[in-house]
């Protein structure tokens, strides 16, 4: 019998194993949440610069030094290939706080994960059609994070 998510809470005061493995799923639902931010960002960059927004793009890109001004962000497949990874890195993070909770909660932990790739292919399909490039979409296939990135683990 599975465990309905909608009653975890109640669970909590009675069971400290399912609080633990609730506080896990929060933790990883934060942080899948927050990578669909990232690849969101990349997708609409082209319309929050004209807005005059600087997005998590723009802001990677000049803390990376790979870019002097906000406009160059549109023209770098470099700087938006490096903000999806970074979303990858939560992405990534998110799934081993599920994959903890599982050993806390009858959870089905590979339909858990399954149901987070589908949702992480979802955030991302605007940049796929947006996209030109058929190899950014082999790209998206595996998440990873690259050496560049793992600095940024101290900051999450």
């Amino acid at each position: 019998m599975g465990l309905d998510l909608c009653m975890m809470e109640y669970l909590c005061a009675k069971n400290e194993k399912t609080c633990k493995g609730f506080q896990l799923l929060r933790k990883g639902f934060d942080y899948v949440f927050k990578s669909s931010n990232y690849y969101d960002d990349v997708a609409d960059l082209e319309a929050d610069l004209s807005m005059g927004i600087w997005n998590s793009v723009v802001y990677l890109g000049i803390d990376m030094g790979l870019l002097k001004k906000p406009e160059e962000a549109l023209k770098s497949d470099r700087v938006k290939k490096m903000t999806i990874r970074l979303g990858d890195l939560h992405y990534l993070i998110g799934l081993s706080y599920f994959r903890h909770a599982s050993k806390y909660l009858p959870v089905d932990e590979k339909s858990l994960l399954a149901s987070m790739a589908v949702f992480r292919f979802f955030t991302a399909r605007k940049w796929f059609f947006k996209s030109p490039n058929i190899s950014n979409f082999v790209d998206f296939l595996k998440s990873k994070v690259p050496d560049e990135l793992q600095p940024y683990i101290n900051y999450i």
